[in-house]
């Protein structure tokens, strides 16, 4: 589950070792770990197959416990027989050698979905205040501010803000119209001036100029770049890229790792040269008389 966290897909939840015990009328039942997201807090319990006595003492705690609404229940596939008088009362992921992570997430979300109540949470009108204020939010901060964890959730929250001169893009976040014709005019300005700069080079640049981008991946930077035609990112390998501006789709510069680009040649042109056409040789036909002279 750590890894999990670590890559962000975990959906918000954060683990939570040995959480508080859960009272019974003449006992006590401490689940395993505990699930935590905004205000909601779901128990997960691992059941082992394990001795009768030791499933039926779980059994019976758990039979005091199932109205709680807020207990999941891991259990091993060959335990299916044992835990069945339980097996309806509880949502249950089911698990083979090694319980997964990842099974476990999609359980809580098709059980414990509240997006719509999320969504329903939004300041629509304060959030759109922020960006105008701001200019530009980078994705990872829409998530938290529009109460998103996936991304289909985060587009579905981009629309309700969307408009009023604030716009959503994928991979880049919410931004103010006219910050980013702003940026743009900037940005191919730049890189005229620094006459077909690497990407590394332009993106160190770029955050030196512009404060808002200073905290943004480089992925991000390269997605706005993404949104204007006039920018392209041209790659030579995995790890070296070079930025140029076309301006007219007939002439395209030719660029080559890092140096002056070549001379523009028309794209519908052919660089080949040409080759003179071979003269067809012609075999006098002999008369049928020669070849037997």
């Amino acid at each position: 589950f750590i890894a999990l966290e670590n890559s962000q897909a975990v959906e918000g939840w954060k683990l939570i070792r040995e959480p508080e015990p859960l009272i019974l009328d003449k006992s006590i039942f401490i689940p395993d770990f505990a699930l935590t997201r905004d205000q909601r807090r779901i128990y997960v319990e691992i059941l082992g197959f394990w001795t009768p006595s030791y499933r039926e003492r779980k059994v019976q705690k758990l039979q005091q416990l199932w109205e709680r609404g807020d207990i999941v229940l891991a259990i091993p596939e060959e335990a299916r027989e044992a835990f069945a008088s339980i097996a309806q009362s509880f949502p249950i992921t089911w698990y083979a050698n090694q319980l997964s992570a990842t099974e476990l997430i999609k359980l809580l979300r098709n059980r414990y979905d509240d997006v719509a109540e999320r969504l329903a949470l939004i300041d629509v009108d304060a959030v759109r205040q922020r960006v105008q204020s701001e200019g530009f939010l980078p994705e990872r901060v829409c998530y938290e501010l529009l109460h998103a964890y996936r991304r289909s959730e985060l587009l579905q929250a981009a629309q309700l803000v969307s408009g009023q001169g604030v716009s959503f893009a994928a991979g880049i976040g919410l931004y103010q119209d006219n910050w980013m014709e702003q940026l743009r005019n900037s940005f191919v300005l730049l890189i005229e001036s620094l006459a077909v700069p690497s990407l590394a080079d332009l993106l160190h640049d770029a955050r030196a100029q512009w404060p808002s981008l200073i905290d943004c991946e480089d992925a991000t930077i390269e997605a706005i770049l993404s949104l204007w035609p006039e920018v392209r990112v041209r790659r030579t390998s995995i790890f070296e890229a070079t930025v140029e501006i076309v301006k007219d789709e007939e002439e395209q510069p030719y660029v080559v790792n890092d140096e002056e680009p070549a001379a523009i040649v028309p794209a519908k042109k052919s660089l080949r040269e040409k080759r003179p056409t071979p003269k067809k040789r012609v075999v006098k036909e002999a008369a049928q008389n020669d070849l037997w002279s």
